[in-house]
């Protein structure tokens, strides 16, 4: 019987290794220990007669491994063997693809964990210690251990790995008092074999556990980050000050939520399809103790979205901390004498999704149309929607994904659970308007040189605005927003000359604002004082 086998690889050595009882050509079963010789080629109509190596090795396991070096023009060669038909079952194995052509494990492995976790238990700045939990893929033929680094911002290797288990090995200790490398963004699992490493690795962000800063006040810092730009304008006369009018629409809907009691019934239409058998199972079965603490939990931590002070939502985090700590350890530790899990790890959640936040408004396609032009309906859905998106996108690096899985939860359910609560607390939605403004405000920025000093005379045709990554190169942002100047005798724009003008000595506030509405004082994006001298 000929055996012809076909492959594609770099250079080194090329591992036979895969799924058994392989059914060849006439349900013939293919595999060692029969009297093969095999001969390698390369798979090219000039070169197909060329032998690359007629000689193999026999390794650990039944593995068969060919050593050559290969001409890098040249990347697919073939395998012909001849066997007896008197062979034995599960020795080498091999793998089928969809085509039904017989595939060669070959080189580094081409497999990934699924995803790893990991969070910081020490507390000494710059240092970093725990446990990288890992999930494994669902095909782990190739791969004989997991290899831990830390990766920079270009997810390359830094320095030496910081910890390796075998394949099967679910987790890896990184050990006490571990440095962190300077250039050290992230914390990765790579596959690897006796052939190298994978090229690309499982990956989780690494967050130093400084013990100054506790994960409230991480997660305190990213949230406040949007504090200062909520608020409307108060223009009196040349005086321009952000106004506290928006923020009482916060403190209204805190206040109408702290107010739904247990027996309000809009809580059956929010959290019963959260008491899925898994969670009811976590209360002794007991639906309603079960409900009762879905319902406190989703109150408490809904309340930490109605803050403007940071102070005051550092107190309430706190509070939400010790008041449902115990609740929170029964719902996703395995063990809760044993917690692998506690309210820190919502909260590095939490601070890690409002980080990218930006990112996935960015890379969105029509974002800076979709938030700066849209009108007020428009921009909160597609708030809603970016932070549905970044909470997806960092809840699979979390140690809770599997964790809202074994209950019958996702993310996307929790996100949508926690809106249909805001409509009933905040049924014109002016916080998450609010927000959104806010949201814009924040990520603006001016990159024309030199705009806030002019002589009398002087004109200037464009402003050049970054607004969420975006600087307007081909015009749009000309449509999105109006100006307003707040003495226009001073500084402001002609339109009819479709350039700003200095007209005389004083001082000006300028302030951008989202063309749909003709309020500046409410939509504003971005202000600015501008000088003009003689």
């Amino acid at each position: 019987m000929m055996l012809i086998v076909f492959a594609s690889f770099c250079s080194g050595s090329l591992k036979v290794s895969a799924e058994d009882e392989f059914d060849f050509f006439e349900n013939t079963v293919v595999v060692g220990d029969a009297a093969i010789d095999y001969e390698l080629f390369f798979n090219d109509p000039i070169r197909a007669s060329e032998v690359m190596n007629d000689e193999f090795t026999k390794g650990a396991e039944t593995i068969y491994t060919w050593i050559f070096g290969l001409d890098t023009s040249y990347k697919d060669v073939f395998i012909q063997g001849y066997a007896d038909r008197n062979i034995i079952k599960d020795q080498v194995k091999y793998k089928v693809n969809s085509l039904g052509n017989v595939i060669l494990c070959v080189s580094i492995p081409t497999q990934t964990a699924q995803r790893i976790t990991f969070s910081d238990k020490d507390t000494t700045e710059g240092e970093v210690s725990g446990i990288i939990t890992i999930t494994e893929p669902t095909d782990t033929t190739e791969i004989d251990s997991y290899i831990a680094y830390f990766l920079n911002a270009a997810n390359e290797r830094i320095e030496s790995s910081i910890g390796e288990v075998s394949v099967g090995t679910t987790s890896i200790t990184v050990d006490n008092d571990t440095s962190i490398p300077q250039d050290a963004v992230y914390v990765a699992v790579f596959t690897s074999n006796s052939a190298g490493e994978c090229i690309n690795g499982a990956k989780s962000k690494l967050s130093d556990n400084k013990g100054s800063q506790s994960s409230i006040e991480k997660a305190a810092d990213e949230i406040c980050a949007l504090y200062p730009y909520i608020g409307e304008l108060e223009i009196n006369g040349l005086e321009v000050n952000v106004g506290d009018n928006d923020k009482q629409a916060f403190a209204a809907a805190k206040i109408a939520l702290q107010g739904m009691d247990y027996d309000n019934v809009e809580w059956d239409d929010i959290v019963n399809d959260l008491l899925t058998p898994e969670v009811i199972t976590k209360f002794g079965g007991d639906d309603v103790s079960a409900k009762q603490a879905v319902i406190d939990f989703m109150k408490g931590f809904s309340e930490l979205y109605y803050y403007t002070d940071k102070d005051e939502l550092i107190e309430a985090m706190g509070n939400f901390r010790d008041s449902y700590g115990e609740t929170f350890i029964k719902l996703f530790a395995e063990d809760i004498n044993n917690s692998d899990v506690d309210v820190s790890d919502l909260y590095e959640l939490l601070a890690q999704a409002k980080d990218e936040l930006r990112g996935v408004a960015i890379d969105n396609n029509g974002a800076l149309l979709s938030l700066v032009g849209a009108i007020d309906s428009e921009l909160v859905n597609k708030m809603i929607e970016f932070t549905k998106t970044s909470f997806n996108n960092t809840i699979e690096f979390s140690i809770l994904d599997g964790k809202l899985t074994a209950l019958d939860w996702t993310m996307g359910q929790l996100i949508d659970k926690q809106q249909e609560l805001a409509t009933i607390v905040d049924p014109g939605r002016e916080v998450d308007l609010a927000l959104g403004k806010a949201f814009i405000r924040a990520n603006t920025e001016m990159l024309t040189f030199g705009g806030t000093e002019f002589k009398v005379g002087d004109t200037l045709t464009e402003y050049q605005m970054s607004i969420l990554g975006s600087n307007g190169e081909n015009g749009e942002g000309t449509t999105m927003v109006d100006w307003y100047s707040t003495d226009s005798d001073v500084f402001d724009l002609n339109e009819d000359a479709g350039a700003f003008e200095a007209k005389k000595p004083g001082t000006t506030t300028l302030i951008m604002y989202r063309y749909t509405n003709t309020d500046a004082a409410n939509d504003w994006i971005f202000k600015f004082n501008v000088t003009v001298t003689e």
